[in-house]
């Protein structure tokens, strides 16, 4: 099962999520579909970091989540999601 989609968090989040750890601006490498492509418009120039990937899916899956400062949005795309316990 494929899980995208798109979700807007505060300023403040987006700051201390993308402060540490190493982030690069690059286009979304994942296939956006078609229902959610308008919301996202342009893929280029998201901050996205590969350790915040594996932290957040702590390799129980595939997940990658892109991260665009100007509108406070994220945008992930996943295979498989589970539920974390902490």
């Amino acid at each position: 099962m494929a899980l995208d989609g798109i979700a807007w968090i505060e300023s403040g989040v987006m700051a201390t999520i993308t402060a540490t750890g190493e982030w690069h601006e690059e286009s979304i490498a994942c296939d956006v579909p078609n229902v959610i492509a308008t919301e996202i418009g342009s893929t280029k120039a998201w901050l996205h970091s590969d350790s915040f990937d594996r932290e957040v899916t702590r390799s129980q899956y595939s997940g990658s989540f892109y991260f665009e400062k100007q509108g406070n949005r994220v945008y992930f795309c996943t295979v498989n999601p589970k539920l974390r316990i902490d």
